[in-house]
């Protein structure tokens, strides 16, 4: 019920237009790479000055410092923006930091790098929520979107 009532106060916030708000907010997303395995017609990843910027993966020590910090304010938090998050070596430690810290966790993937070993593993760290990206009914129509898929 607490969280309810923080949404309730968000959306009272939201209608009286308050700048400073009491709570943190209730969804974080945090990118544990901006690397990704395709390049997506439709991605920012595509776009050449997102190509020239620097790669990488989050380390370990600035992960578990922003877990640490957020605590159990928010709902949830979502391990994915515009890399693909399977890319990370630690990926399944990280959802498992997240949870054991009374998070909900949350992935969205390409999910070509996605084999049952690392399903198990995400399983059993706590993923609570995932999706996958599938644009194209038939082969032609995905591998013209999804570039490298």
């Amino acid at each position: 019920m607490p969280r309810l009532l923080a949404l309730g106060r968000a959306y009272a916030n939201y209608l009286r237009r308050a700048v400073r708000l009491p709570d943190l907010p209730h969804r974080f997303w945090i990118e544990p790479t901006n690397t990704c395995n395709f390049q997506c017609v439709m991605c920012p990843n595509s776009m050449e000055e997102v190509k020239r910027a620097e790669k990488g993966d989050m380390e370990w020590p600035l992960y578990t410092r922003i877990i640490d910090e957020i605590g159990g304010s928010p709902r949830d938090v979502n391990l994915f923006h515009r890399g693909e998050s399977l890319v990370h070596p630690r990926f399944v430690e990280m959802i498992a930091y997240a949870h054991d810290r009374g998070l909900k966790t949350r992935l969205h993937t390409n999910a070509s790098l996605l084999d049952p070993k690392t399903a198990e593993g995400m399983i059993r760290a706590g993923l609570d929520y995932v999706s996958f990206s599938f644009d194209g009914y038939d082969k032609p129509s995905y591998e013209a979107a999804r570039i490298k898929g």
